[in-house]
């Protein structure tokens, strides 16, 4: 071989070994800021989900989401995320049976209530002004300083005068929940008397 070859060949290996020395430094910290520990891929879902949805990139969300709850299904901060996921999607059972289970795992999510609310009711096929009145009240009952408090009376007066919301709204107050506290149940319960 000619001396020119075997410096181009020299080159070149000390080229790759350089590229090699350095690309794997890069693997190496990137293989060390992979989540560890399931908290770890929580925080990292978790995070990822949060940022996917501040960019409005729902379908991204809520897939970072799910996983989340493949580690803890209870987790009421992301359920209530997907409920108002889906509801920006125009997927209202799915963000409704969301709000009911955020709703079930804690009785005194507020905001489980006010979204739930305003899905029934909002027109359209999945309205109840009747199970709205009664969700909109338990919001009131559990945050007293809502920015919304004004609006939500308006619309209980609204439909007071109507006759449909708050007479009704009182034969089945929420804090007449049962002691099991089973959400769901009880729902069905005050569904069931509001339509008779």
């Amino acid at each position: 071989m000619t001396k020119a070859k075997t410096n181009v060949i020299s080159f070149l290996c000390v080229g790759a070994a350089f590229i090699l020395v350095f690309s794997s430094c890069s693997f190496t910290d990137r293989v060390r800021k992979r989540p560890d520990t399931p908290e770890d891929n929580i925080r990292h879902h978790l995070n990822a989900g949060k940022k996917h949805y501040e960019n409005g990139h729902y379908d991204k969300a809520e897939r970072e989401f799910m996983r989340v709850l493949e580690y803890n299904p209870r987790d009421r901060d992301v359920r209530y995320m997907l409920g108002v996921i889906y509801s920006r999607q125009g997927q209202i059972e799915k963000g409704r049976s969301e709000f009911t289970e955020v709703i079930a795992i804690d009785e005194n999510y507020a905001k489980a209530y006010y979204n739930l609310a305003a899905l029934y009711a909002n027109e359209g096929p999945f309205r109840n002004v009747d199970k709205a009145s009664i969700l909109f009240k338990r919001y009131l009952e559990l945050d007293q300083t809502s920015m919304y408090r004004e609006k939500i009376e308006r619309w209980l007066e609204k439909y007071d005068s109507q006759g449909n919301a708050i007479q009704k709204l009182n034969q089945g107050r929420p804090s007449e929940q049962p002691e099991n506290k089973d959400f769901k149940k009880w729902l069905k319960e005050q569904s069931e008397k509001i339509n008779e």
